[in-house]
């Protein structure tokens, strides 16, 4: 040091000794920076699809899938997934069956075949209620002002993320080549009103339209009672 008299602190094999450990250490810790800026662009790539992805989820937060059973058997599968920002009380599906008779022109014309839950079949899921409940009686049967029977499942509280789905199987009365329209439709608390019940729109409410599912099948039965489907 210019016009200094103090002595060096320590030798200059000293120096040289922290110059190399710094170095080693800098070398041990690049390759983990790498690792964490890869991560770091994989998760920054990860929101950006999410975020691409938002409205084509937000179309299919009710749904609906069917397996055609043993004729007259029909195993129905509903789902509500609370995709939205606020946590939804009370929640029920409802299935609405509708059904018809094919005219053998490739038409169909009306044709009641009423359908009742088969006892044994019925199961429902939900984070809120403990996992999956086996309680036949959490699906309650009416019927609508069209002569439709609409098969209700209480899954309660769905909180943001969750999702809860009811899974019945349902019993016609008629053996015969059946066509079936079921809709899917979910109600929940109103937010201002947790005794009053309003159907829940798309866009998590804020759109015009309820929220709806369709899916249409047939009940592939022969005149004899059994079914075309093989094992």
């Amino acid at each position: 040091m210019l016009a200094s008299n103090c002595p060096a602190c320590c030798g200059c094999d000293d120096y040289v000794g922290v110059g190399n450990y710094m170095n080693r250490t800098a070398d041990r810790y690049r390759p983990i920076g790498g690792t964490v800026a890869t991560i770091v662009e994989q998760h920054t790539a990860n929101i950006a699809r999410w975020v691409r992805q938002t409205e084509c989820r937000l179309q299919r937060p009710l749904r609906m899938d069917v397996t055609q059973q043993l004729c007259p058997l029909l195993d129905i599968v509903a789902q509500f997934c609370n995709q939205c920002d606020r946590c939804f009380q009370n929640v029920k599906l409802k299935v609405t069956v509708e059904t018809s008779k094919f005219d053998g022109g490739g038409g169909l014309i009306d044709f009641d075949n009423p359908a009742t839950i088969e006892c044994g079949r019925t199961n429902i899921t939900t984070p809120d209620l403990g996992g999956t409940r086996f309680r036949p009686e959490e699906i309650v049967e009416t019927t609508n002002e069209n002569g439709n029977k609409v098969f209700t499942a209480t899954l309660g509280n769905i909180d943001i993320g969750n999702s809860g789905l009811a899974n019945f199987r349902l019993r016609f009365s008629k053996a015969e080549p059946t066509a079936i329209r079921l809709i899917l439709t979910a109600v929940a608390s109103d937010p201002a009103d947790i005794e009053t019940e309003v159907v829940i729109k798309e866009k998590c409410g804020s759109g015009p339209d309820p929220l709806v599912a369709v899916v249409t099948t047939a009940l592939l039965c022969k005149e004899d009672g059994s079914t075309d489907l093989s094992c």
